[in-house]
């Protein structure tokens, strides 16, 4: 566990949080964060990592348990904002969860940025680092703005997100993604992607089930099972970067929440077969 692992109570919710030397290198635990708004685990969390951006921030980060050490599901600070700002309160059924949902959009970024890095890091700062952060802090109100604006005249996916950060950037000189380390959004995925089934036989034959066991093998996936005894897999950060994506079927659970498949691109199976068969197939 590291020295510099933190519990901060907010509003009852106890976020972890492991300290860095700057914001960007600051991760926060996300599954602490969505429980404490009500939200579903395990929605957020295919949302976090089929996200094309959110997904390239995604890392694991060791916390103590009573069972002992466990990995969990952490971000970088300064893209809390940008996750929150995902979330549309307005879809929230309950009421509240959607209060919860609004409370942690407008305080708990800011709060956790000012616990470790405000004053005490402003006492040392020269005033125009001052005012970068609270220019910053503007241009994450402006972002948020943004969002809203764009969806109300049809924007959506990643023009929405980049209009936002215009828009944020116009207002304050601030530019918002930039901030958080991302240089462009991707287009969608253009490369294949694939089942296990159509990867074991790109392999030579090898099953669907082989295939699922060498990804969990190479910590790229984990496998669940679900309320009904059924297996379903979800990707890890490892696995993310090697091109998993969780995709709808288009089929929904008894309690109408969809379900999802995870495929793979098509450069993982040349990932198999360097890394595990040796390229024999």
């Amino acid at each position: 566990m590291s020295s510099d692992l933190t519990t901060i109570d907010f509003y009852g919710a106890s976020l972890i949080i492991q300290r860095g030397p700057t914001p960007e290198t600051t991760l926060v635990a996300m599954r602490p964060v969505v429980e404490g708004m009500s939200l579903n685990w395990a929605t957020q969390y295919r949302k976090i990592t089929s996200h094309p951006v959110l997904s390239k921030g995604v890392v694991e980060m060791t916390t103590p348990s009573n069972g002992g050490s466990q990995q969990m599901v952490a971000m970088p600070l300064p893209r809390l904002n940008f996750w929150l700002a995902t979330i549309q309160p307005k879809k929230v059924p309950d009421e509240a969860t959607r209060k919860a949902v609004i409370q942690y959009q407008e305080e708990c970024a800011d709060a956790l940025f000012a616990h470790f890095f405000g004053k005490a890091q402003a006492n040392k700062e020269e005033p125009t680092k001052r005012r970068l952060d609270g220019d910053a802090r503007e241009a994450r109100l402006q972002f948020k703005l943004g969002l809203s604006i764009a969806k109300m005249i049809g924007i959506d996916g990643n023009q929405r997100i980049l209009s936002a950060s215009r828009i944020a950037k116009a207002a304050t000189g601030f530019d918002y993604l930039a901030s958080m380390g991302v240089q462009s959004l991707d287009a969608p995925q253009q490369e294949a992607l694939l089942t296990p089934t159509a990867i074991g036989q790109r392999l030579g034959n090898v099953s669907a089930r082989e295939v699922n066991s060498l990804f969990c093998a190479r910590d790229a996936q984990t496998a669940h099972r679900d309320p009904k005894g059924s297996i379903y897999y979800e990707p890890t950060a490892k696995g993310i970067q090697w091109g998993a994506v969780m995709q709808d079927t288009g089929k929904r659970h008894g309690d109408g929440t969809p379900i999802r498949q995870l495929k793979w691109a098509s450069s993982a199976v040349d990932r198999l077969r360097e890394e595990v068969l040796g390229g024999s197939h």
